[in-house]
């Protein structure tokens, strides 16, 4: 039987009085004097199941950050989160929306409660991250997403030719199939923010066209919408290479595209 009231004093003396700690008939609350974006104090339940005890947030965090649309399951903000709890034992469960450890045989000492704590505030920054900090991450998440794909199926390179006649015309990733008994062909994939990017797509599809290689393809991942399409240099680029997509708002759906060319026996 645990000692409620040692573990309260306990706890209360480790964070110094900057924390209400509350017994509950499921287990403990310790509400914090950090905010959340609503002005909601940032709260941490220890609670307890058949397995032992684990530590859990409120549940509001992730149900609201999904419901305003902002991605949390893949690129850099999934990377960033992954990080930060990774130290306390926690993760983020999408299917009960909290953020919670696993469970263990004893109640978390204080200082581990302070350390998920300390995760919980942490995570709100995600949620404040500029459109221009998620621009410079277009391809770390872009070239993630591949990864996530293909990772199982074909071997990743990252700011390489697809061929060592084309060394002229590095890609952002290439992506060489390892069961080559369909024979799908290897594909460069250009991460587009400009449209120089798009040009030099063009001109490695012009190469491989130029030396007969019907091994390689060619695709362009742009980034979002706002990258003027319509010029004619973008255009001959659209028209011409293997495949494009625009990435942010419909990734899923992007990286479907550069998969039925990359893998088309798979697809």
């Amino acid at each position: 039987m645990i000692d409620t009231s040692a573990l309260r004093e306990s706890i209360c003396k480790t964070f110094c009085g900057d924390l209400a700690v509350k017994i509950l008939p499921s287990g403990i609350a310790v509400t914090t004097t950090f905010r959340d974006a609503a002005s909601d104090p940032i709260a941490c339940f220890i609670e307890q199941d058949e397995g032992g005890w684990y530590m859990a947030d409120d549940g509001h965090f992730l149900s609201d950050t999904v419901a305003r649309g902002i991605d949390i399951q893949t690129g850099s903000r999934k990377a960033f989160l992954d990080r930060i709890l990774a130290p306390t034992g926690a993760w983020c469960d999408l299917i009960n929306f909290e953020i919670r450890t696993h469970t263990q045989q004893t109640v978390p000492h204080p200082d581990e409660i302070l350390q998920f704590i300390t995760a919980l505030v942490r995570a709100r920054d995600v949620t404040f991250w500029s459109r221009e900090r998620i621009k410079s991450t277009f391809k770390d998440d872009a070239y993630q997403a591949l990864v996530e794909r293909f990772a199982e199926r074909a071997d990743l390179s990252r700011s390489a030719p697809v061929d060592a006649s084309m060394q002229e015309f590095p890609a952002d990733a290439v992506l060489r199939p390892r069961d080559r008994v369909g024979k799908s062909p290897t594909t460069a994939v250009f991460f587009v923010q400009a449209l120089d990017t798009m040009n030099e797509a063009l001109m490695l599809w012009m190469e491989a066209r130029d030396q007969h290689r019907s091994d390689i393809r060619v695709a362009a991942l742009v980034e979002d919408g706002n990258i003027n399409l319509s010029s004619n240099k973008a255009q001959r680029a659209f028209n011409r290479i293997d495949a494009t997509a625009i990435y942010r708002g419909d990734e899923k759906a992007a990286i479907d595209r550069i998969e039925r060319i990359a893998l088309p026996v798979a697809a």
